[in-house]
């Protein structure tokens, strides 16, 4: 199997081989779930260039409205793949350790299954948001970015911002 530039894959990227029964996600299940791996590297992205500080579990629960051991859970799961790093043992905290372009389509791919694992672990039901509230959502934290921009930088030029 050829893969991008060129390169001989010596394994599919995904193979039904390759997976059990209960890890085959359904199409229901993926539409409920796919969007939530891009939010939760926007807001690990936004916060690591805004304020460079990083994002616990409490933080990105209340981010994407699920439940803190779902976040938890996937934190952890993404430090395991080498997708953030934690800092701290009591009140762990992660940060985003690859750039956006270096993370592949089959991590986001086992991001999605282990959501829809931790949802089922925990008995939780996946936020169900429409195109609209997304954007709303995201309205929103553009104005609070844009609030705190200025309050570091005060009312100069946006061109004037060091970047």
């Amino acid at each position: 199997m050829i893969g991008p530039e060129g390169k001989t894959l010596t394994e599919p990227i995904v193979s039904n081989e390759n997976l059990s029964a209960p890890e085959v996600l359904t199409e229901e299940e993926f539409k409920g779930l796919a969007h939530l791996p891009l939010w939760i590297l926007f807001y690990l992205t936004l916060q690591k260039q805004v304020s460079s500080t990083p994002v616990t579990a409490l933080e990105l629960a209340a981010y994407l409205g699920i439940e803190v051991q779902v976040a938890e859970g996937l934190l952890s799961s993404m430090a395991s793949m080498g997708l953030v790093r934690a800092f701290r043992d009591d009140l762990p905290a992660y940060s985003l350790s690859q750039d956006l372009g270096d993370i592949s389509a089959k991590q986001l791919m086992e991001m999605v299954a282990e959501l829809r694992n931790l949802f089922k672990q925990f008995d939780q039901v996946p936020p169900r948001t429409t195109a609209r509230g997304s954007n709303e959502k995201y309205r929103k934290i553009y104005s609070e970015l844009a609030s705190e921009i200025l309050q570091l930088f005060g009312e100069e030029s946006a061109n004037e911002l060091p970047v």
